[in-house]
C-alpha cells in the first residue's frame, strides 16, 4: 500500500478504518475478550522476543483492549523489569517509567491508568528490549492505527532512533522489538499510513502470530 502524503486524505482514511475496527472490538462480549486475551498471552509468552527480554514496556489495558494483567505477572515471575507509558498532553507525547503490579496508579487523560506522579522517573532507553503496543487496527505488514493522537508513533520512533544511532541497548542489540496485541477483528487488509507512521516487528491475535520486517 502506498503512503498517503495528502494529510486530509490520510486522516479521513484513518478515521474510517479506526471507526470500523473499534466497533467490531466493542461488539465482543467480555467472555470472548477474556478467552481471546488468554490465547494472545500464550502466543506472547512463547515469542523469543519476550523470552529473551530483560526489560518489557507494556500498556495498562482499558476494558475493551487485550488485557495485560497476566503479562505483568508473567514478567514478575520471570524477573523481567516492566515499564509503562503515561501521557503528557501539553507536549503531545508519551513519557514512560518503571512500574510493577501493586504500585499506585492514578486516572490519567482519557481514563487511562498511569503511575502516580511521584513515581515517574524515566529510565535510559537502553533498558527496554520489547515494547508491547496497543492500537485500533493493524495489518499483516506491521502497520498500526492508533487513536489519532500520534503518541505511540513518536514514542516508538524515539526508541528506534536511540538504538539505531546511539547503540544504547544495554544488551548490545541494535533495536528494540515492537509487538502489537489485538483481537482478530482488529486485523484489516490495509492500514492507511503516512511517511511518519512506524511499522511493528510483529502482531499477535488469538489466531495469528504475524512477524513482519526484521
Amino acid at each position: 500500500m502506498r503512503d498517503i502524503a495528502n494529510e486530509t486524505e490520510l486522516q479521513a482514511a484513518k478515521s474510517e478504518s479506526r471507526t470500523k475496527a473499534l466497533a467490531l472490538r466493542r461488539a465482543m462480549s467480555p467472555e470472548d475478550r477474556a478467552a481471546a486475551s488468554a490465547a494472545i498471552h500464550k502466543r506472547l509468552f512463547e515469542l523469543p522476543a519476550f523470552v529473551d527480554a530483560e526489560g518489557v514496556h507494556c500498556y495498562i489495558a482499558l476494558d475493551e483492549e487485550v488485557s495485560t494483567e497476566a503479562i505483568f505477572e508473567a514478567c514478575r515471575q520471570r524477573g523481567k523489569r516492566t515499564y509503562v507509558p503515561y501521557q503528557i498532553p501539553n507536549e503531545a507525547r508519551l513519557g514512560w517509567c518503571a512500574w510493577s503490579p501493586g504500585e499506585p496508579l492514578i486516572r490519567g487523560p482519557f481514563g487511562i491508568s498511569e503511575p502516580a506522579l511521584n513515581a515517574r522517573v524515566s529510565p535510559e532507553p537502553g533498558w527496554v528490549d520489547l515494547v508491547i503496543v496497543p492500537g485500533a487496527a493493524f495489518d499483516r505488514e506491521g502497520r498500526r492505527l492508533g487513536h489519532g493522537k500520534g503518541y505511540y508513533d513518536r514514542f516508538l520512533a524515539e526508541l528506534a532512533s536511540f538504538t539505531r544511532y546511539q547503540g544504547l541497548n544495554r544488551r548490545g542489540k541494535n533495536r528494540v522489538v515492537f509487538v502489537g496485541l489485538a483481537f482478530h477483528c482488529q486485523l484489516v487488509a490495509e492500514v492507511p499510513c503516512g511517511p511518519r507512521d512506524i511499522k511493528l516487528h510483529g502482531l499477535l491475535t488469538e489466531f495469528d502470530k504475524i512477524l513482519t520486517h526484521g
